[in-house]
């Protein structure tokens, strides 16, 4: 169940970004072409993070964990995950 979260993490993100982001797509992701963009995209990631975890009671570590299994490219520093205890 973990796995099918960390890919709608994944799509549900890169959808927005794909909303948002004006600069290249590298290995299939879209990037930020700005300051402006990096915070967009970084406030929807950890909207989206947070709701998935609480809606599937996991913790946001094991989330992280899952994530960084199917995203080499997408790092979410621990500092971020509100919450971990």
């Amino acid at each position: 169940m973990i796995d099918l979260l960390a890919k709608e993490y994944h799509d549900r993100t890169e959808h927005y970004d794909r909303t948002v982001c004006t600069g290249p797509i590298v290995e299939g992701c879209i990037r930020p072409n700005n300051g402006k963009e990096h915070t967009l995209i970084n406030q929807n990631a950890k909207t989206i993070f947070n709701e998935l975890a609480k809606r599937e009671n996991i913790t946001l570590k094991d989330l992280h964990h899952r994530i960084i299994g199917i995203e080499n490219n997408y790092h979410y520093d621990e500092n971020d995950l509100i919450g971990v205890e």
